[in-house]
């Protein structure tokens, strides 16, 4: 029963990851000012505040820029910078997990590529609608 347990665990924060891949960069990106404006002066609430309206401004700014992008090349490294920090974090999620469960260093590090590759893929499918990829 705990087995099962774990694995719903798993199976839940892997759900969590997929729907939030395209995130990643906005999430890192208010953190980061959030954190900054905290250690700046701004309180906890100024910096949850900042934190929360730089990240949307980057979602924001991020989504309309790709949206006006005509050339595939522009649209490619917009979504390509939306899709880095997801893989990465998908990364270290997958290695981290399988840390937990597998004692062969080999065999984390394929599973984490693999998870990698997985999150980044998903990212970039959230960013670019099927069929509009490089028009």
């Amino acid at each position: 029963m705990a087995a099962f347990a774990i694995l719903v665990g798993i199976g839940f924060f892997c759900w969590l990851l997929y729907g939030a891949a395209i995130y990643t960069l906005p999430f890192l990106v208010g953190a980061f000012v959030g954190l900054h404006a905290e250690e700046a002066g701004a309180g906890a609430l100024g910096g949850i505040v900042l934190a929360v309206g730089a990240g949307v401004l980057v979602l924001i700014v991020g989504r309309a820029v790709f949206a006006q992008a005509r050339g595939p090349l522009l649209r490619g490294t917009i979504a390509l910078v939306f899709a880095a920090p997801a893989a990465l974090a998908g990364y270290s999620l997958t290695c981290a997990l399988f840390g937990l469960t597998l004692a062969s260093e080999g065999w984390r590090q394929a599973f984490a590529i693999v998870g990698a590759m997985s999150i980044g893929v998903i990212a970039w499918q959230s960013l670019v609608p099927t069929g509009t990829a490089c028009r």
